[in-house]
């Protein structure tokens, strides 16, 4: 199922196909295959908030949760896009949260001057903050700063490309035992994640 999977997953058009096929699975957590899917805002709402006959879902809460946690750093910086992962894409009824990680504009970032700015976006830098304040968000930043060659030129660009590729891995691992220690077998790649680009990469 997966070949075919990753097949259809290779054109934007394919989509619905994919998440057609995912959610015939009898697995009650399926997920995207692994890789990334540039998909629209309008995309995963369509797929992953749908509307329902009864109400308001916990889906519907975590992606109101989400819109708001995103239009809030929106507010103190351009987000150039967010990647989006976690159990709220796939097929679970009642995910826990969205994993959010807010890809900034770097040279933005850096020209803030404000504390209660700097503050803010502090908050959405790990260690479940979000979370605590009350929002369905597990969230975290990383910045975005043009380069004009492959190379790694500085410090500064070593710990850009760091997390990406950092952030790249986790989204794509699944703990199956979140109680055990980590182990080899939680490497493995096994499911996609999605990129919403928002602000874009360039001013």
């Amino acid at each position: 199922m997966w070949s075919i999977l990753r097949f259809l997953g290779l054109g934007a058009n394919c989509r619905g196909f994919v998440l057609a096929a995912l959610f015939m699975s009898d697995s009650s957590d399926s997920f995207l295959p692994p890789g990334r899917y540039r998909w629209t805002w309008e995309d995963v709402e369509a797929k992953f908030v749908p509307e329902t006959q009864f109400g308001e879902t916990r889906r519907h809460v975590v992606w109101k949760h989400f819109k708001l946690a995103t239009e809030t750093l929106r507010g103190v910086v351009p987000i150039a896009a967010v990647w989006i992962g976690g159990s709220f894409l796939s097929s679970k009824q009642e995910p826990g949260d969205v994993d959010a990680v807010y890809i900034v504009r770097g040279r933005e970032y850096d020209a803030i001057q404000d504390d209660a700015d700097k503050q803010l976006v502090a908050l959405f830098s790990g260690g479940e903050q979000l979370k605590q304040r009350g929002l369905l968000v597990d969230s975290y930043v990383i910045h975005w700063t043009p380069r004009a060659t492959n190379g790694i030129e500085n410090d500064h660009e070593h710990r850009e490309l760091t997390f990406r590729g950092y952030w790249d891995d986790w989204l794509q691992r699944n703990k199956l035992d979140r109680k055990a220690p980590p182990a080899a077998a939680d490497a493995e790649p096994v499911r996609g994640y999605v990129e919403v680009v928002l602000d874009g990469f360039v001013a």
